[in-house]
C-alpha cells in the first residue's frame, strides 16, 4: 500500500467513523507563519448539538514508517480527534499548500459530511509597504 493508498483509507475509516456517531458537520480554526501552524481542536456537531469528548473515543487507522531501512505497514489505535486533525490538515495542504510559511496565514475550515463538502475561509498574510512624501 503506497502512501496515497493510505490516506484515501484512513479517509473511508475516519467518514465511516463520523457516521456512525451521527456527526453531521465540523469547524476547525488554523494559524501560521514563520514556517509552523496550529489548529484549534476540533469542534465535531451531531444535529443535537455538539459531540461529547470526542477525543476520547478510538479509530483504528493505517500507518508507514521507514524502519530499519525499509517501509513497514500496520495499523494502529488513535483518537478521533487526531483523525480528525491529520485528515484536515492534509486538505488544506492540498487547497492552500505553504500556509504557514513566512508570514504565514490562518483561516477556519466548516467541514459538512451531509454535503461531503469544505468551505475553507482563508486568510492571507502578506506584508505590505507604503511610502509618501511630506511636506514639513
Amino acid at each position: 500500500m503506497n502512501y496515497d493508498e493510505m490516506k484515501k483509507k484512513n479517509t473511508e475509516i475516519l467518514l465511516a467513523k463520523l457516521k456512525d456517531l451521527g456527526v453531521t458537520h465540523a469547524e476547525v480554526l488554523y494559524s501560521g507563519g514563520g514556517d509552523s501552524g496550529d489548529f484549534t481542536d476540533p469542534c465535531l456537531f451531531t444535529s443535537e448539538g455538539p459531540c461529547d469528548d470526542p477525543i476520547f473515543k478510538q479509530i483504528v487507522v493505517q500507518y508507514n514508517r521507514y524502519f530499519n531501512e525499509s517501509w513497514e505497514i500496520g495499523e494502529k489505535d488513535v483518537g478521533l480527534e487526531e483523525a480528525f486533525m491529520d485528515y484536515a490538515e492534509s486538505i488544506l495542504e492540498r487547497h492552500h499548500p505553504g500556509w504557514e510559511i513566512n508570514e504565514g496565514s490562518n483561516g477556519t475550515m466548516n467541514f459538512s459530511f451531509e454535503e461531503m463538502k469544505v468551505t475553507i475561509d482563508h486568510t492571507y498574510h502578506e506584508p505590505v509597504s507604503d511610502w509618501e512624501t511630506y511636506a514639513l
